[in-house]
């Protein structure tokens, strides 16, 4: 179960998403589920203080943040059309 509101690409400071495989087993830092060696993987980058990381994300999350990122893109124009 995912953890929290779904966040917004455009709400955080980052580069976006990108995929790769994943090269060690792990789990979703979102949701918690588990991933697999050699299953693909969205990586989202996450900017600190002074450096940054990427949290991995399992696909149905990846479309979760998608989704909610076209809403809100959806929401910004609305007033303009």
């Amino acid at each position: 179960m995912a953890r929290g509101k779904v966040p917004s690409l455009l709400s955080t400071n980052n580069g976006g998403i990108t995929y790769a495989e994943v090269e060690r087993a792990g789990s979703c830092s979102r949701c918690k589920c588990a991933l697999r060696k050699g299953e693909k993987v969205g990586l989202l980058k996450v900017a600190k203080a002074g450096f940054s990381n990427n949290k991995r994300l399992c696909l149905h999350c990846v479309k979760e943040i998608v989704t909610k990122t076209q809403a809100d893109l959806d929401m910004i124009k609305a007033p303009l059309a």
